[in-house]
């Protein structure tokens, strides 16, 4: 009985410096982890505020940030919120990039990616459309003579 005690109590002794390694070497990457996820964190709220500047990251609605909540459950909502942040910046410069600041219409870049759906719409069997092409003549003498403002009412 004395033997049986003893073997327990070291083998006890020996599964509890073992889940206590186990323990400190997990904790130690969740550490580190937590340590990356802060830097991503930042390094996403510099760049929208770079983009955007006076906008400030904010917890997505409905998400309440307390004291009770651990560090890596307030770092995924501050991620999330920072995610939808940035695909509506994303959305806005994609917006820019294929929108003629003038008019209002698509641009050329928007024009080249449509004719490239286009192909691949003819290639498939499945296109329909129209084409349609405007021409402004004498713009340049609009602009030389009268001014740019007057050619961009010309565009317009």
């Amino acid at each position: 009985m004395r033997t049986t005690l003893i073997i327990s109590g070291v083998s006890l002794l020996v599964a509890g410096i073992i889940a206590f390694l186990i323990v400190a070497r997990y904790r130690k990457q969740f550490r580190l982890m937590l340590s990356e996820m802060n830097s991503v964190s930042q390094g996403i709220e510099t760049l929208v505020h770079e983009v955007s500047p006076g906008i400030e990251a904010k917890p997505q609605e409905g998400t309440v940030l307390t004291h009770a909540k651990d560090s890596i459950t307030e770092l995924g909502d501050r991620l999330r919120s920072l995610e939808g942040q940035l695909g509506e910046h994303i959305s806005y410069v994609r917006s820019q990039a294929y929108v003629d600041g003038l008019t209002g219409l698509g641009n050329r870049s928007a024009y080249e990616d449509h004719v490239k759906q286009l192909d691949d719409d003819i290639r498939d069997g499945k296109a329909a459309f129209a084409i349609a092409v405007f021409d402004l003549n004498g713009l340049k003498e609009i602009n030389d003579r009268l001014g740019h403002e007057q050619g961009d009412k010309a565009i317009c």
